[in-house]
C-alpha cells in the first residue's frame, strides 16, 4: 500500500495534463500512486495518459461531471495514508511530497499541510514566476472565515480527515473553500510549509470565477455560520466575513477591467462592515492588494493604479486607503524582488513603500531587506555578528 495517494482531475488539457503528471512522477519521494481522473474529456487525453506506463499511474475515466466529483472518483480509489491533490495545470515542484510527509508525519494532531506555491503565467512555463500570497504558519476557523488561505494544489491531509468530513461538495462553486471550512469546524489542525511546494499556472478564466459565483460564495459563508459547531464567539464575525469575501470579489472584478463592478462591490464590503473604515483597514488592504498581486496576469501596479482611481468616495478616508494601498504593494514588492535575489529592485521598491507610508520603517523586516540589498548579506551578516559580540562583552572600568 503507497504512503500517499496523489489525485489529479482533468478534463480537456491534453497539451497540459502531461507535464503535471511528469511533475509527480519525478518527485523526490516515490511511495506513492498516481490517480488520474479523467472527467469526460473530448479532446486528446486518453491518448496521452494511456502512452505513460509508470506502474504507479491509474486512469480512471468518468462522464462530465465536473472537477469536484473527479476529485471524489479519486478519493474513492484512493489506498494512501495521505492524499494530495493537483490541478491538471499545476505541476509539483520537486521536493513537494517529501517536505510534507516529514511535517505532517511529525505532527501527529494536524490532519492537513499547505504550503506556498509559484504562479506562473499561461500555459507555458518559460516565463517568469513569484511566489504568491501568503503562507500563514498555521491556520484556524477565525481566519478561514475571512475567505480562502491555501491553494488546493498545495495539500497533503490524511485520509481520515477526508473520511471524517467527505469529499468535495459537487453541489456548489468554491468547493475547496467550502471543504476547508468543513474541515475547520470538525477541528482539523492546518500547519503551512514555508517555502514553496508547488507552481499553480493562471489562466484568464480564472479571475472570472468569484464574479459569476459570487452569490453561492456568500451561501457558503451563511451555511457556515448556521451549523451549530460554530463556536458562539466566532458568530460577531459575520459581517466581517461577508465584506472580506465581497473584497475579494471586487479585486476579481478589478483584475478584469469591470471597475465599476470593482468599485460598488467595495461599497459593498465598507457598508456591511463599516469596521474595514477603522480597525479592520488592514483587512481591506491585505485583501485588495495580495489577491491583486496573486490574480494579474500582467501588470499588478497597473490594476492596483485602476483601484485607486476607482475608490469610493472623494473623502479624507480614501486618500489614506490610497497610499495604505500603495504603501502595502510596495512593501510586498521588495520582499518579492529580495527573494528573487533583485536588489535594485528591492532598494527602489522599499523607498517607495516610505514615500507612501512612512511608518514603513518600523517594520523591521523591510529595513532589514533594505540594508541587506544595499551591503550585501554577507557584510550584513558580519556587522550584526560583531553587534552582538559587543553586548555581550563584559565591561570594564
Amino acid at each position: 500500500m503507497p504512503r500517499v495517494s496523489v489525485v489529479i482531475p482533468t478534463y480537456n488539457r491534453a497539451h497540459l495534463v502531461a507535464e503535471a503528471i511528469e511533475s509527480v512522477l519525478t518527485q523526490s519521494f516515490t511511495d506513492f500512486e498516481l490517480i488520474v481522473v479523467d472527467d469526460g474529456s473530448t479532446d486528446q487525453t486518453e491518448e496521452v495518459l494511456r502512452a505513460i506506463t509508470d506502474p504507479r499511474l491509474k486512469y480512471l475515466e468518468q462522464p462530465n461531471q465536473g472537477a469536484s466529483a473527479a476529485r471524489n472518483t479519486g478519493i474513492r480509489a484512493a489506498t494512501g495514508e495521505y492524499t494530495a491533490f493537483l490541478d491538471s495545470d499545476d505541476l509539483f515542484l520537486p521536493k513537494k511530497l517529501s517536505l510534507q510527509v516529514a511535517l505532517i508525519a511529525d505532527n501527529p494532531a494536524v490532519g492537513l499541510v499547505y504550503g506556498k506555491y509559484l504562479s506562473s503565467i499561461g500555459a507555458g512555463l518559460g516565463g517568469s514566476m513569484k511566489t504568491a500570497g501568503v503562507c500563514y504558519p498555521q491556520l484556524d476557523l477565525r481566519r478561514l472565515l475571512l475567505g480562502p488561505a491555501f491553494h488546493w494544489s498545495t495539500v497533503l491531509i490524511r485520509r481520515s480527515a477526508l473520511e471524517q468530513v467527505g469529499g468535495f461538495d459537487p453541489s456548489v462553486s468554491g468547493e475547496d473553500w467550502e471543504l476547508t471550512l468543513r474541515l475547520a469546524l470538525a477541528e482539523c489542525q492546518m500547519l503551512g510549509t514555508p517555502e514553496p511546494v508547488s507552481i499553480v499556472r493562471r489562466q484568464p478564466i480564472s479571475n472570472t470565477r468569484d464574479l459569476q459565483y459570487m452569490s453561492t460564495l456568500l451561501a457558503i459563508l451563511d451555511k457556515t455560520f448556521r451549523d451549530p459547531r460554530m463556536p458562539p464567539e466566532l458568530h460577531s464575525l459575520r459581517d466581517l466575513a461577508r465584506a472580506s469575501q465581497l473584497l475579494r470579489i471586487a479585486a476579481s472584478a478589478f483584475v478584469t477591467s469591470q471597475l465599476g463592478t470593482g468599485r460598488e462591490l467595495l461599497q459593498r464590503a465598507l457598508e456591511a462592515c463599516p469596521t474595514l473604515a477603522s480597525e479592520d483597514v488592514d483587512l481591506l488592504v491585505d485583501t485588495l492588494v495580495y489577491r491583486i498581486r496573486g490574480l494579474s496576469l500582467e501588470d499588478p501596479e497597473k490594476v492596483l493604479q485602476q483601484v485607486t482611481n476607482h475608490l469610493p468616495g472623494e473623502n479624507l478616508f480614501a486618500r489614506e486607503l490610497k497610499r495604505r494601498l500603495w504603501g502595502r504593494f510596495f512593501e510586498i514588492a521588495a520582499f518579492q524582488s529580495y527573494e528573487l535575489g533583485q536588489r535594485g529592485k528591492c532598494i527602489g521598491y522599499v523607498m517607495r513603500a516610505i514615500g507612501m507610508r512612512p511608518s514603513c520603517v518600523r517594520n523591521r523586516g523591510l529595513v532589514s531587506i533594505f540594508v541587506r540589498s544595499l551591503v550585501g548579506n554577507q557584510i550584513f551578516d558580519a556587522f550584526r555578528g560583531l553587534a552582538r559580540l559587543h553586548r555581550a562583552a563584559p565591561l570594564h572600568e
